[in-house]
């Protein structure tokens, strides 16, 4: 039989007998292994690569010899049983089937085809090698998560705490403001108090507003400002009924930081104390309003309008205290503030809200 044949296969071949014997060697064996067909040739295979000593080996090749299944040498749990023994040749991973074949005499050889598999271990290898980092980045990432997680339920109660807190210490200032404010007798000290007391009420409602909702630092402008004018105007017509001005409120669902919620506050709530100090009268004729609107732009420029009913003989004289605390309260804002003459008393603030 003519093994010369098995040099043109792109696999290592390798022919044996019974008795472990080389008949065939081709030359892929040889450049893998460095081992000339002549050396190996008639020479038990065992001499030369040791594995081959093992009962599992003798075994199966005996089942194949007796008309018995190919057997399947995996290179998991048969490597190196044809180790590179050439000098520079690096390792290398085999898949060996084993089958049966006849000579032309009729006699059977076992037929060792020898493929090799290092480039598809390796990058298997190297595939599972990320897999197990991917798995071991989940799991760090899902334990940072959870952490993060944590410590941010635990950020958001203690705010919640710290806002109501505030809340709740700005509401007694103001409580102890109005015991003060009831025993004096000078109506301008009153006065003074009065402004006093509706400053501090308004960052009081910007805290009420936090601590509702401790899940955004943010402050929804309509609801603020409807909360803000109807408490004060309330708190207003329990002294004076006859003054008490209906609201109208038409305000876009703006959120506003604190640092930009607070100076709008207390603008407003300078406003209101001037309208129900100087723009209505007491008749009962006609009925005061306060109306408030605001509009974003495309440019982000939030534009604040309030508007009074009254009478604009009250407008509060140029440099008074009330006038200067509100526009720097709009150069806080980066802003500005003017009043426009219509019917009514008409404030208007301006300011960028993308520079919050």
């Amino acid at each position: 039989m003519d093994y010369s044949i098995f040099d043109r296969i792109p696999l290592g071949i390798c022919l044996m007998d019974r008795d472990f014997t080389v008949r065939g060697w081709n030359i892929c064996m040889q450049d893998w292994t460095g081992i000339t067909l002549e050396e190996i040739r008639d020479q038990d295979i065992r001499s030369f690569f040791p594995l081959f000593n093992r009962e599992i080996y003798a075994s199966r090749l005996k089942l194949l010899f007796n008309g018995g299944p190919p057997a399947i040498f995996s290179p998991q749990l048969h490597a190196g049983l044809f180790p590179s023994r050439k000098q520079g040749m690096p390792p290398q991973v085999h898949h060996i089937t084993v089958s049966s074949i006849n000579t032309d005499k009729g006699e059977v050889l076992a037929l060792f085809a020898v493929q090799d598999v290092t480039r598809e271990h390796n990058r298997s290898a190297e595939l599972r090698r990320l897999h197990q980092l991917a798995r071991e980045e989940i799991v760090q990432r899902k334990k940072a998560e959870e952490e993060l997680t944590e410590a941010l339920d635990q950020n958001r109660a203690l705010l919640r705490e710290n806002q109501h807190r505030i809340k709740n210490n700005l509401a007694t200032l103001i409580s102890l403001l109005e015991l003060q404010k009831n025993n004096l007798f000078d109506p301008r000290d009153e006065e003074i108090l009065t402004l006093l007391i509706n400053r501090v009420y308004s960052i009081q409602r910007v805290h009420k507003h936090l601590s509702e909702n401790a899940d955004t630092p943010d402050i929804r402008l309509d609801a603020y400002l409807k909360d803000l004018t109807e408490n004060m105007i309330n708190a207003a017509a329990a002294e004076e009924k006859e003054k008490r001005p209906e609201v109208r409120i038409h305000a876009d669902p703006v959120e506003l930081k604190i640092k930009t919620a607070i100076p709008v506050g207390m603008i407003i709530a300078e406003l209101i104390t001037n309208s129900l100090k100087h723009s209505f009268g007491s008749s009962r004729e006609t009925q005061n309003t306060i109306s408030i609107s605001t509009r974003l732009d495309t440019r982000g420029m939030l534009t604040l309008r309030y508007r009074d009913s009254g009478n604009t003989g009250g407008e509060p004289r140029e440099g008074g205290l009330g006038i200067r605390l509100n526009e720097a309260f709009a150069d806080q804002l980066g802003g500005s503030l003017r009043r426009e003459p219509e019917m009514g008393n008409v404030t208007v603030l301006e300011f960028p809200l993308k520079q919050q």
